[in-house]
């Protein structure tokens, strides 16, 4: 018998147990804090060292924080498709309600 799991709802199930869905917990929530905290906070570092690198015309160090802040909007971008897809978003309930 093999041990992938199979999705059905919002539970997973390994050879007939069923894993309770723990997407409201506190764990949940911190993780979530922390994916959206740490890019937006990146994204803001990036943009004061940018202005403070730019009034001292120090433009090398306003090249690598310019890259820096596109590094951030990507991450940001990526932590919103990653919980989206697999921590089941909005969409995902309110389809599960239906059925």
């Amino acid at each position: 018998m093999p041990l992938v799991p199979t999705r059905r709802g919002a539970s997973c199930v390994w050879r007939g147990m069923e894993m309770r869905d723990n997407s409201g917990g506190m764990t949940m929530r911190i993780l979530r804090l922390w994916l959206w905290l740490v890019p937006i906070t990146l994204l803001m570092a990036a943009v004061v060292f940018a202005v403070v690198a730019a009034l001292n015309d120090r433009w090398a160090l306003f090249a690598v924080m310019v890259v820096m802040g596109f590094l951030a909007v990507g991450l940001l971008w990526f932590h919103w498709w990653a919980m989206y897809r697999f921590g089941g978003g909005r969409g995902t309930e309110e389809e599960g309600r239906r059925e």
